[in-house]
């Protein structure tokens, strides 16, 4: 089981994402989203409960191609690093359906939606988010891998970053 997956968006019609906004100066957006050209970048409209917020647009790091990847980097003339780095590790597709989320970056995604949205936001996350698969959902995923949700690792990681504790 290959564990390096990262988080990011799909787009999916009528679907709702409870999320936490940051404001970010232009200089900082370019500067976050240039460190992530493996991913599309779209935009979305915000909403607070069931009413759009007026002049506010969301963008997010988006699911994308290998062939997508290619296409941005030549366009901006720049050299295919995330590739060349995944290829380093005997891999030699950025975009796969069989590999899994890390521990720690689900863990700290499942505590950061407790702490900002509290258990609306986790359960939202758990049924919501799905895997690579783009079928399993991390609520199953979690079911399957209880030592994701220890009470021992969740206070351990708790101490180490300051983020609130949930409970599946």
């Amino acid at each position: 089981m290959m564990k390096v997956a990262t988080v990011s968006m799909e787009r999916c019609a009528g679907a709702k994402s409870t999320v936490a906004l940051m404001e970010v100066s232009l200089e900082e957006g370019q500067a976050f989203f240039a460190n992530r050209s493996a991913y599309e970048v779209a935009k979305s409209m915000v909403y607070k409960g069931d009413e759009p917020l007026v002049n506010v647009t969301a963008k997010m790091c988006t699911r994308s191609t290998d062939r997508e990847y290619r296409m941005r980097q030549r366009k901006a003339q720049l050299p295919d690093t995330e590739l060349h780095r995944l290829q380093r590790f005997g891999m030699n597709r950025m975009w796969r359906n069989d590999i899994f989320p890390s521990d720690l970056v689900l863990q700290m995604c499942l505590m950061a939606a407790a702490q900002l949205g509290g258990d609306e936001a986790v359960q939202n996350f758990l049924d919501e988010t799905v895997l690579a698969d783009r079928t399993t959902s991390v609520r199953s995923y979690v079911q399957s891998n209880p030592h994701l949700v220890e009470r021992k690792v969740l206070e351990d990681r708790q101490d180490h970053e300051g983020s609130s504790l949930w409970w599946v």
